[in-house]
């Protein structure tokens, strides 16, 4: 699959909201019970994942921080 177009342009309004969350949940501040984010086990997974391609694409691009 070739990118033609900007892929922020994809990205849903939850996926956005799961990003912010998991972003600060990487700084130690996890979501609350009840929050937007309820489904713990499955937010776990995704952190992983969401963790692993943004680790992957910043040494792919060579991004030290």
């Amino acid at each position: 699959m070739a990118i033609t177009d900007c892929p922020e342009k994809f990205i849903t309004p939850d996926i956005w909201q799961f990003i912010q969350i998991a972003d600060l949940w990487e700084k130690g501040i996890p979501p609350i019970a009840g929050g937007s984010l309820e489904q713990a086990q499955n937010f776990v997974f995704a952190t992983g994942f969401y963790f692993g391609e943004k680790q992957h694409w910043k040494n792919k691009l060579g991004i030290l921080s």
